[in-house]
């Protein structure tokens, strides 16, 4: 249990939202400081492998922002509480979404990004489906700047497909529909 009348407060921010330098600063905060907890690790990359090394410590982890599926195993990440809600919610509202309209036929299209936000929708809506026996149609990528033939190519794709389509992108300029 932390003693707050002894507490220190030490604020250190540059994991570049990857794994190497999160578990660096993980390292060296434990071993120039000591510290009791750890507050921040905003991003998943960071989080998976840095949240092991402080379960191992048995030290609390609070993250205001991880959300990849795999932090809610609690066997490995066992002192980490979470801000926001994971992907797995999000996963599960499509799925009772699906389920009380009755769609057999599911298109998922995604953004490519470089902090892995739609791959870990992707991952954790691929995992709720497929455990409740949903089958997704496909499941595809899409560049940020495509010409507009394709898509409409894609548009035409998808009615030909599928009934539902569900676009998961963190931020959607309408010019990219």
């Amino acid at each position: 249990m932390v003693d707050i009348a002894t507490a220190t407060l030490l604020y250190s921010h540059d994991d570049k939202c990857q794994a190497k330098p999160a578990v660096a600063a993980t390292l060296q905060l434990q071993e120039e400081f000591a510290v009791d907890a750890y507050i921040g690790l905003p991003c998943s990359e960071g989080s998976l492998d840095a949240g092991k090394i402080i379960a191992y410590w048995d030290l609390p982890f609070i993250s205001y922002s991880s959300s990849a599926p795999g932090l809610q195993n609690k066997t490995i990440y066992n002192t980490l509480v979470r801000m926001i809600s994971p992907f797995n919610l999000l996963a599960q509202a499509m799925l009772e979404v699906v389920n009380y309209y009755h769609w057999t036929r599911i298109l998922i299209v995604r953004g490519f990004d470089e902090d892995n936000y739609c791959t870990y929708a992707e991952t954790a809506i691929n995992e709720v489906f497929y455990k409740n026996n949903v089958s997704l149609q496909s499941l595809e990528a899409v560049e940020r700047d495509i010409p507009n033939s394709l898509i409409e190519e894609w548009l035409l794709r998808i009615k030909r497909e599928a009934r539902t389509a569900v676009y998961v992108k963190r931020v959607l300029a309408i010019n990219q529909l």
